[in-house]
């Protein structure tokens, strides 16, 4: 992408190509260092419950912080869920994991939901051997 202009109620690109579109949204993904801390549409008190490790959220195996309904994806994602989340070929893997967990909490009953308390993909890993 070359530039980006605001246009009627979205956002019309011109890209390397030499083509230009027209969208609703862009999201704009960078190298950067992950820290939970700096993401401002999150309310201080809400960062402050996101157990962290290193600026990475710790995720359970649903791509969820420790406030529930909470998910993270993407680079935040890849300390729990690897580095093929920094790169769009992960953002199908992560958008198809989440989608089958919110599925499922649909039909959960609270009670159940309480009680699960899935592992972490990094502790999940640790506790199988390679092979």
């Amino acid at each position: 992408m070359t530039e980006a202009l605001a246009w009627g109620g979205g956002v019309r690109l011109q890209l390397d190509d030499g083509t230009n579109r027209t969208v609703d949204h862009v999201v704009l993904g960078t190298g950067y260092r992950i820290d939970v801390n700096s993401v401002s549409v999150l309310a201080p008190e809400l960062r402050r419950e996101i157990a962290q490790h290193e600026g990475y959220p710790d995720l359970n195996s649903m791509m969820e912080c420790k406030v529930p309904g909470l998910h993270f994806v993407g680079a935040a994602a890849a300390l729990s869920f690897g580095v093929d989340m920094w790169f769009v070929h992960g953002a199908r893997r992560a958008a198809e994991h989440v989608s089958r967990v919110l599925s499922r909490r649909h039909f959960w009953q609270p009670a159940i939901a309480a009680r699960h308390t899935p592992l972490s993909h990094r502790d999940q890993h640790a506790n199988h051997p390679a092979g």
